[in-house]
């Protein structure tokens, strides 16, 4: 069991006093999530699990002034309750009387109080309804950059630097340039103009290389932007 009063006491303090002078949050959301919403995640983006000390696949962590819960499901009930200190309250998500996030921040903060969660991090498909449900609440949800975390985890990991290693056709099947004209051919279709690539699996394949920044995954750290 990790011991997490001091790293709570710093986040606590930049959420009274943001970076940049950008004023307070009320609450301070961690998801589990990279910025690529990765299945796997490298070691400086295991940020949720430094913060509660819950090292579990799955989970959200959410800090206010003056309460720290992790919602997890039911695979890690139990370990969750074996890692989190004192400071933390475990939320059983899924089980009847456990309110939703958005549920439990509408109920339990003030009329006028902000949340606020690194944007990088959540996809439009969590933001919305916790954005929607907290305005319902008078309250605001707002995009915090830098993450909080990183300003607080004075021994995080570096971001990985690992090499990238091109793949001959053989292995491949198709090359870069078919690929890249079927996709084309897709957004066409779609009427798009431009395409943005996040996810590091789908990247991987489009530009036929591999890398190892994440621990047992061939991926490597990008985006990608296709244009017509």
């Amino acid at each position: 069991m990790k011991p997490t009063g001091d790293v709570l006491a710093a986040l606590r303090g930049l959420m009274a006093n943001l970076p940049k002078g950008l004023g307070s949050i009320n609450a301070y959301i961690i998801p589990s999530d990279d910025a690529h919403q990765s299945e796997y995640l490298a070691k400086r983006d295991e940020r949720r699990a430094f913060i509660s000390g819950f090292d579990g696949s799955a989970g959200t962590a959410v800090v206010t002034e003056k309460e720290a819960l992790l919602w997890t499901d039911g695979r890690y009930f139990q370990q969750a309750g074996k890692q989190l200190d004192s400071n933390w309250t475990l939320m059983k998500d899924g089980q009847p009387t456990t309110p939703s996030i958005d549920a439990w921040l509408a109920r339990v903060l003030q009329p006028g109080s902000k949340v606020g969660v690194d944007a990088n991090l959540i996809s439009t498909r969590a933001w919305n309804p916790l954005n929607t449900s907290l305005k319902s609440a008078g309250c605001s949800l707002l995009p915090i950059s830098p993450n909080l975390i990183d300003l607080v985890w004075k021994d995080q990991p570096a971001a990985p630097q690992a090499s990238i290693i091109p793949l001959e056709l053989e292995f491949t099947g198709e090359s870069v340039a078919q690929k890249l004209a079927a996709v084309r051919e897709k957004m066409q279709d779609k009427r798009a103009s431009v395409l943005v690539v996040s996810a590091l699996d789908e990247i991987a394949w489009f530009l036929n290389l591999r890398g190892s920044d994440i621990d047992y995954n061939p991926v490597f750290f990008s985006y990608v932007l296709v244009t017509l």
